[in-house]
C-alpha cells in the first residue's frame, strides 16, 4: 500500500481544535434541551400559593341538621392538630419561619391541590421567634368586664335574702332527670344532690382567648349553620393553636381588646386548615351591662355571657376576686327565669331557683373547709378568695348542672391549686336567695297573662333555627307544655 504524505503537527492541532469545538456544542445543546424539559417540568409540578387579603369568601357549604340538632354530614375532629396552609404539613407553635403577616409561599405539586376558585385566605403564620403556647400567658387576658353598674360587679352585702330562700335552695338541690324505659318510654325520676360546691376547670367551663396575645394571628371563621347569629364573624385573631372543645357544647371566648368587645362562640371546634367553625356567636360590649333584655339569646341556655363569672387564674394568683361568681344548680326552674339572665333552660320545678337569682354565700364558710378537699396553703388561700368573693358578691345562677357549679378559667393548667372539688365541704344549703319580687319574674316562652313588662315573644328577630338551650348537649330541648311540676315536692 501506497503511504499519503506526510501530515505536519500543525495540521494535527487544527484538527483537533476543530474537533473539541463540536464536542462542545454538542454538550451545550443537549444541556440547552435538558435545562427546557427541567423548566417544563417544574412548572408543571410546582405552583406558588400567595395568601391574599382578608376579605375573602369561603366555599364551605352550610352542613344539614338532623331534627334533634346533630350536625349531618359533616366529619367531627375534635381539637385537630393544626396544619401550615402553605405546605400542609403539620404545624407546630413556634417552629414557622414566615413572618406574621407576611404572605406563604409553597412549592407543593398541583397533584396534591385540588382545583379550586376559592379564595379563603390562608390563616398569616407567627414569626420564628414565637414560641408562646396559647395556653400560656393567659392569666390577665380577662380583666374584670362589664360596667360598674353591672349585677356581675355590684356587692350583695347589704342586699335583703327572699321570704322562701330556704324552699328554693332546697328545691334546687332536687334534680328531675327522663329515665328511658326498656319500651322506649321516658319516666320522671326525681334525685336529691347532695354534693357540696364543685368548680369546673376542664370540662363544661370556658377557655378564654385574646388578640393580644403572642403569637395571635387573623384566623378565618366559617359558620356551618344557615345562620349563625346577627353578631356572626368571618375571622378572629387569636393563636394558631387556640381551640375549644367540641366535646363540651364547643365554648370559646375571643377578646377584641381594641374594639373592647368579647365574643362567645358555641358548638364551635379548630379545622385542618386552622381556621374555626362555629354554630352560634354571641357579641358582647366588655364595658356593657353583661346581660340583656328578656328575651336575648346567647352561647348559654340562661342567655347570658360565658365568660361573666369566671375565676380566672390573675384573680387566685391576686388573692382577690372583685365580681360576682357564675353558679349552676342542678333544679333551675322551668320556664321561670329573673334579669340579668334573658332566657332560661332550667327543667327543674316551678318553685325552684329561676336561673338569674342572685345567691350570697353566708358568712363563715371557712370553717367548713377539712383536709379532706383542702390539702395544703396555697389551696387553702385560693379556696378563701372564692369564698370572700361569695360572701361579697355572691353568685348569679347561670345553667343547669349534675351538682352545684363555679367555673374557672380553661385555657389554664390549675394544677394542684384549684382541684374541682376544693369547696366541695360547702353545701348549696349555705346559700341565701337576694330577693326576687314577684313583678320581676318572667316566662320562657311567655304565655298570654304570664309575667309583667315582657316585651319579647319567642325568639328575637336574627335568632338561628339550632340556638343554645333548644338541641345544645348539656342543655337539651324542654317540652314546656307536657314538663311536670314537681312544686310539691318540697314543703315550704
Amino acid at each position: 500500500m501506497l503511504a499519503g504524505p506526510p501530515r505536519s503537527p500543525r495540521a494535527d492541532s487544527q484538527t483537533k481544535r476543530l474537533h473539541s469545538a463540536a464536542v462542545a456544542v454538542v454538550v451545550l445543546i443537549a444541556a440547552l434541551a435538558l435545562a427546557a424539559c427541567g423548566d417544563e417540568e417544574q412548572a408543571t409540578s410546582t405552583t406558588t400559593v400567595t395568601a391574599p387579603s382578608t376579605e375573602a369568601t369561603t366555599t364551605t357549604t352550610p352542613a344539614a341538621e338532623s331534627p334533634t340538632g346533630e350536625v349531618v354530614g359533616e366529619t367531627p375532629n375534635g381539637a385537630a392538630a393544626q396544619v401550615d396552609p402553605a405546605t400542609g404539613e403539620p404545624l407546630v407553635p413556634g417552629t414557622a419561619t414566615t413572618p406574621s403577616g407576611a404572605p406563604a409561599t409553597s412549592t407543593t405539586p398541583t397533584a396534591a391541590l385540588p382545583p379550586t376558585t376559592s379564595t379563603v385566605p390562608a390563616p398569616a403564620t407567627p414569626s420564628s421567634t414565637t414560641t408562646t403556647s396559647a395556653f400560656d400567658n393567659t392569666e390577665g387576658i380577662l380583666r374584670r368586664p362589664f360596667s360598674d353598674s353591672s349585677p356581675w360587679n355590684t356587692k350583695v352585702t347589704q342586699a335583703k335574702t327572699d321570704d322562701k330562700s330556704p324552699r328554693l335552695i332546697r328545691n334546687a338541690q332536687t334534680r328531675i332527670v327522663q329515665v328511658e324505659q326498656p319500651d322506649g318510654t321516658f319516666e320522671s325520676d326525681v334525685r336529691r344532690i347532695r354534693e357540696g360546691l364543685t368548680i369546673n376547670v376542664t370540662r363544661w367551663t370556658v377557655p378564654v382567648f385574646s388578640d393580644n396575645q403572642p403569637g395571635a394571628v387573623e384566623r378565618i371563621a366559617v359558620c356551618r349553620q344557615l345562620s349563625c347569629g346577627m353578631d356572626a364573624v368571618s375571622s378572629l385573631v387569636i393563636p394558631l393553636d387556640a381551640c375549644p372543645d367540641p366535646r363540651f357544647d364547643g365554648w370559646m371566648t375571643v377578646l377584641d381588646v381594641g374594639a373592647r368587645t368579647a365574643y362567645d362562640l358555641w358548638r364551635a371546634r379548630c379545622e385542618l386548615d386552622g381556621s374555626l367553625s362555629y354554630h352560634y356567636v354571641k357579641a358582647w360590649e366588655l364595658d356593657g351591662p353583661g346581660f340583656q333584655q328578656p328575651g336575648g339569646v346567647s352561647a348559654r341556655g340562661s342567655g347570658l355571657p360565658l365568660f361573666a363569672g369566671l375565676i380566672t387564674p390573675a384573680e387566685v394568683q391576686a388573692g382577690r376576686i372583685d365580681h360576682a361568681l357564675a353558679i349552676s344548680v342542678p333544679g333551675a326552674a322551668k320556664r321561670k327565669y329573673v334579669q340579668p339572665a334573658s332566657r332560661t333552660d332550667g327543667v327543674g320545678s316551678l318553685q325552684s331557683l329561676p336561673e338569674g337569682t342572685r345567691l350570697r354565700l353566708r358568712e363563715g364558710a371557712q370553717e367548713l373547709l377539712t383536709r379532706t378537699f383542702v390539702r395544703n396553703k396555697r389551696q387553702r388561700a385560693a379556696a378563701n378568695t372564692i369564698i370572700t368573693a361569695l360572701e361579697r358578691y355572691g353568685a348569679i345562677v347561670v345553667d343547669r348542672s349534675a351538682a352545684p357549679t363555679l367555673y374557672a378559667q380553661r385555657n389554664y393548667d390549675w394544677g394542684e391549686t384549684l382541684p374541682l372539688n376544693l369547696i366541695q365541704d360547702i353545701p348549696l344549703s349555705r346559700f341565701s336567695v337576694m330577693d326576687i319580687a314577684d313583678d320581676e319574674i318572667l316566662f320562657d316562652p311567655p304565655r298570654e297573662g304570664e309575667g309583667t313588662g315582657l316585651d319579647a315573644t319567642g325568639l328575637p328577630p336574627g335568632a338561628p333555627s339550632s340556638i343554645p338551650g333548644t338541641t345544645s348537649g348539656s342543655q337539651g330541648a324542654t317540652d314546656f307544655g307536657t314538663a311536670p311540676d314537681y312544686g310539691g315536692l318540697v314543703d315550704p
